[in-house]
């Protein structure tokens, strides 16, 4: 089939790629959210997929609207069979979807209904889930609430991390999407409703959520720290007030008060057992492991880690 494919994160990467280099299928044309600015110094910047599409030699077509007259026009004069939507940020409008033969299809991280919206993987390591997965659905007006296409679930390991899951599910995806690719253009698709009862949702997660509150337990503390790795990260402060990030960290059963340092080793006490720190970041400064920070900061035992610094 004859392919738009639209999107902006990293998670469209390897998707696109899978289609381009392993199918029988043709992109024929790309769209992608126009460059923003970004960092310090708020330098225009390119989304992911866009930086690989053009590594690749491809065009790519950014409009500020995908709902706008030059959408319209671009899209008009290309010959195409589906839309195929991955981590794009903008609502796709019915006039747009109804432009392809086979309308439009997403792939949404999760095992829908559960966790539609914007943080599907970091919900699922924030919540301990031993397993997610990719979903290929309908696009309709209502927000990862059309029809099922496919499914595939995904074993999450108590290692994982938002990067390393997100790269098994990109990874993963771009094989499901094929399949869907194949059923509908074989006509061997069965499409099933999602259940809107069962339905969870996620919300946008902003800088502020990785402040680390030590009356939690030190499971969900540490689900906390897989879940915002690297972005945005948990950080708290030391008793001498610096920030640290902390980007890994296993659960220890010692107890204490939330908050206190219970051994010079950096093992902090939570709600419920404790939290031994692996590797940190100072900030302002390059990460480190336990023994290189130990090596070069004493962390002596019965102080307490600021909760909030203003």
């Amino acid at each position: 089939m004859r392919v738009i494919f639209i999107g902006s994160s990293e998670i469209a990467i390897p998707p696109l790629e899978k289609i381009l280099n392993s199918s029988n299928h043709n992109v024929v044309g790309i769209i992608s959210q126009p460059d923003k600015p970004a960092g310090r110094k708020q330098k225009l910047s390119s989304t992911a997929l866009k930086s690989f599409a053009l590594s690749k030699g491809l065009s790519v077509f950014t409009p500020e609207s995908i709902s706008s007259t030059n959408t319209h026009d671009f899209l008009t004069n290309l010959v195409f069979d589906i839309f195929i939507v991955v981590g794009y940020g903008q609502f796709i409008p019915n006039e747009v979807i109804n432009l392809a033969k086979f309308k439009a299809i997403n792939l949404h991280p999760s095992l829908l209904p559960h966790y539609r919206g914007a943080s599907p993987i970091q919900y699922s390591l924030l919540n301990g889930d031993k397993k997610t997965g990719i979903s290929i659905i309908k696009v309709t007006d209502k927000m990862d609430a059309g029809d099922i296409i496919l499914q595939k679930e995904v074993n999450i390991d108590h290692q994982d991390n938002f990067l390393t899951l997100h790269d098994k599910l990109a990874t993963i995806g771009g094989d499901v999407l094929i399949d869907a690719l194949n059923n509908i253009e074989n006509k061997s698709v069965t499409v099933k409703a999602q259940d809107d009862s069962k339905a969870t949702f996620t919300k946008k997660i902003l800088k502020k959520d990785g402040l680390i509150n030590w009356m939690d337990s030190a499971e969900n503390i540490y689900n906390k720290i897989r879940a915002y790795n690297p972005w945005p990260g948990c950080y708290s402060f030391l008793p001498t007030g610096e920030r640290i990030t902390i980007w890994k960290a296993s659960i220890a059963s010692n107890e204490g008060s939330p908050g206190l340092i219970i051994s010079d080793k950096f093992i902090i006490a939570t709600g419920t057992k404790s939290l031994s720190i692996l590797e940190l970041q100072i900030s302002g400064k390059k990460k480190m492991d336990i023994d290189s920070f130990l090596n070069g900061n004493k962390i002596s035992k019965n102080q307490k880690m600021i909760i909030n610094k203003n």
